[in-house]
């Protein structure tokens, strides 16, 4: 009897595989925190801004915003010990699915680590409050590190947590496994640090006061600002998050637009419709088959349905 050489399916396996890692193209969803109106506004790989969560949910004052397995978390101001991190579907508009972080004090800042562990800037207090990957709703959490100064933006990176503190204009490293803090302070001089966003073993800094987006390495050495000085797209800017192609998206409170910048740090873009008092800023990278894949993947599926019952019918 006839068979069909082992080595044919696994050909067309791979062939199927290289398909779809070759014809993927990744899209960019930016969230962004309305403290003006307690909404959250998306901008959708380039795309005209639309409300994801409308003014009307519960949120109070949105600020810091992190997307962490397919959930979007935000942190609302609230009154004092009564600020907490709300749970909302990534990719369902308005779908709220509780409040994950009770009891803080005017949180601005939220992070994750790869372990799922949330980490919150507690501006009031000067603390930073660690979240346990799977805690309960309504979870108050530990005291992670204290003495800060006015912490706002936070970011993680090589097993470090930064932290930017608005009101000593400094940024502080603290070891995610000990605790402790880097001597001396990673940055200082700065002028009321916001966001914060890392890529490539370096830290970036939204400087508000300066209207400058700054960069720092792994050790704390100052590099070549991306942007210095921009009064035209920026002013009360605070928010600074980072896509998958390296391009930089910037909050611009004072004039209720976003803007993005090339990874070299020209201008590209700015969005300027449906913000009220745009804050904190995130990203979101999805993975999208090109058109060709969909048609590449049917004619390989359907090649090895073909093959499949050959072999069945000669074996």
């Amino acid at each position: 009897m006839k068979k069909i050489q082992s080595s044919f399916l696994p050909a067309v396996i791979v062939g199927m595989a290289s398909v779809l890692t070759t014809g993927l193209a990744f899209a960019d969803d930016v969230f962004v925190s309305n403290n003006g109106n307690g909404s959250i506004e998306e901008i959708v790989d380039g795309g005209a801004p639309f409300t994801f969560i409308s003014p009307t949910s519960n949120l109070n004052g949105p600020t810091g915003l992190a997307v962490n397995d397919g959930i979007l978390y935000v942190a609302n101001n609230g009154p004092i010990g009564g600020g907490f991190v709300a749970e909302y579907s990534a990719t369902i508009p308005n779908d709220f699915l509780g409040d994950y972080a009770v009891g803080l004090y005017n949180p601005r800042g939220i992070t994750f680590d790869s372990a799922g562990d949330l980490f919150i800037a507690n501006q009031s207090s000067g603390t930073i409050v660690e979240i346990t990957a799977g805690s309960p709703l309504d979870s108050a959490g530990t005291v992670f590190a204290s003495g800060l100064n006015f912490p706002n933006g936070l970011a993680i990176s090589d097993g470090n947590l930064y932290v930017g503190n608005g009101g000593s204009s400094t940024i502080d490293q603290i070891s995610l496994s000990t605790g402790l803090f880097t001597t001396p302070t990673f940055a200082t001089g700065l002028s009321n640090p916001n966001g914060l966003a890392t890529e490539g073993g370096s830290l970036f800094e939204m400087n508000t006061g300066t209207n400058s987006i700054l960069a720092f390495s792994s050790t704390g050495t100052p590099l070549a600002p991306v942007v210095s000085d921009d009064t035209t797209y920026m002013n009360n800017s605070k928010g600074l998050a980072i896509d998958s192609e390296g391009d930089f998206y910037v909050t611009d409170e004072g004039d209720n637009s976003v803007t993005e910048y090339y990874p070299n740090g020209t201008f590209k873009a700015v969005f300027s419709t449906g913000f009220s008092g745009p804050n904190y800023i995130t990203t979101m990278t999805l993975v999208v088959p090109e058109p060709a894949t969909y048609a590449l993947l049917t004619a390989g599926l359907g090649m090895l349905f073909v093959m499949c019952r050959r072999k069945k019918a000669l074996v």
